[in-house]
């Protein structure tokens, strides 16, 4: 057997254990994503978790951040399944006129000013997307 065979042989199982070692990485990282930043003009709204922010493009400063008042889990914690997969975060931004409706993962619909960020009421439109 030669030396360019016995190389191929030992780098194939190699690279295998490398790929199925970020296998684990990759699906963790897609379980709790954000939404889509919504960009309006040279505003861009984004969130994390909880927290809302609306960021002007120009100049990179961040206008005003606002923390959404809802229930950190999707109901009651199911202690056999990991606890990122049962958090309820924010998952979609609509913009109507000024109005910025945030939507979390339990269907909840919340309003913000989208010039202050001032929480102007929760919606009652649970559910509804």
């Amino acid at each position: 057997m030669r030396l360019r065979d016995m190389q191929k042989i030992f780098q194939a199982p190699i690279l295998l254990l490398f790929l199925l070692t970020l296998l684990p990485v990759s699906s963790v990282l897609g379980k709790i994503g954000d939404p889509r930043p919504l960009t309006v003009g040279h505003l861009r709204y984004e969130s994390h978790r909880h927290t809302v922010w609306a960021t002007d493009i120009g100049t990179k400063k961040v206008l005003w951040k606002t923390g959404i008042p809802m229930s950190y889990y999707k109901g009651e914690v199911d202690p056999r399944l990991e606890r990122d997969i049962q958090w309820n975060i924010i998952i979609f931004f609509k913009l109507k006129g000024k109005i910025l409706f945030v939507t979390n993962s339990k269907g909840e619909m919340f309003k913000l000013d989208s010039v202050t960020g001032k929480l102007l009421k929760k919606a009652v439109e649970e559910g509804k997307k």
